[in-house]
């Protein structure tokens, strides 16, 4: 019966995954007691690079899956799969058949937020990235008492308070398909400066203390005292030697000319 009979496999829609991440798609051309069975496990392997996901489903469909976080998808993805066909005389043959699909748009982006930082208070357009022109932008959920809004390629929002805060948004693409994201944000107090002060560049040079007056009247009175004192003790010298007889001294001491 192998050479009798030729699967064939109906072709997938076009753009794919447009409602949902998978798809079951006909098969036919085989007898009634006919058993299609993949060679080539194809899920979470090389085979299929993570991407394209083909298994039998029942008895005459083929199912199709897209895995939503495989990104980097291209417009078309293709997996190559071989099939034993058993049929009922205990005949069989090998199928290989090329499956490609054209993702939908949902599969090809995944947006996120160009930055994450909001000063309190103070307006914010922050940038969705990787999100194509023509898609639309509709908030979902904000945090209670932000202002958040869709403007162009992006979200505008306004945080009235400093707390971390969640933002789920809707994307629909030009293709009819859509994806929920979501974005977390933290708003944060403006910055206060603080009020600057000048180091001096050096050590300023210690003046000399000014005598106080009663130290100077000290110094004074105390030349005067010794002064009197010096002039006693002369006035002694010269009355002790006019009592041992002036003459003789005054012969030792040449030009020394008592008062007597």
């Amino acid at each position: 019966m192998a050479d009798q009979y030729q699967v064939s496999f109906e072709e997938p829609g076009t753009p794919f995954g447009t409602l949902q991440n998978s798809e079951r798609v006909p098969y036919s051309g085989l007898p009634e007691g006919a058993k299609l069975t993949i060679l080539d496990k194809n899920f979470l392997s090389g085979n299929s690079n993570g991407k394209l996901y083909v298994e039998v489903y029942g008895t005459d469909r083929i199912w199709l899956q897209l895995f939503p976080r495989s990104r980097n998808l291209k417009e078309t993805e293709s997996n190559t799969v071989k099939f034993l066909v058993e049929y009922p005389d205990g005949s069989s043959e090998v199928v290989t058949h090329t499956f490609t699909v054209h993702p939908a748009e949902k599969f090809q982006y995944q947006p996120y937020a160009a930055s994450s930082g909001l000063v309190v208070g103070k307006e914010a357009l922050i940038k969705l990235e990787d999100i194509p022109s023509t898609a639309q932008i509709k908030v979902v959920d904000s945090p209670a008492g932000w202002n958040v809004s869709p403007k162009g390629a992006g979200l505008n929002i306004l945080a009235p308070k400093a707390e971390t805060g969640t933002i789920t948004y809707k994307v629909t693409y030009s293709d009819n398909s859509s994806e929920i994201a979501t974005a977390e944000f933290y708003a944060e107090s403006a910055p206060t400066s603080e009020p600057t002060t000048q180091t001096p560049t050096s050590e300023p040079t210690p003046q000399a203390p000014t005598p106080k007056p009663s130290d100077a009247s000290k110094t004074s009175s105390g030349s005067s005292s010794n002064s009197g004192i010096i002039g006693g003790v002369i006035a002694a010298i010269v009355a002790l030697l006019a009592a041992l007889g002036g003459a003789a001294y005054s012969g030792l001491i040449p030009g020394l000319k008592l008062p007597f």
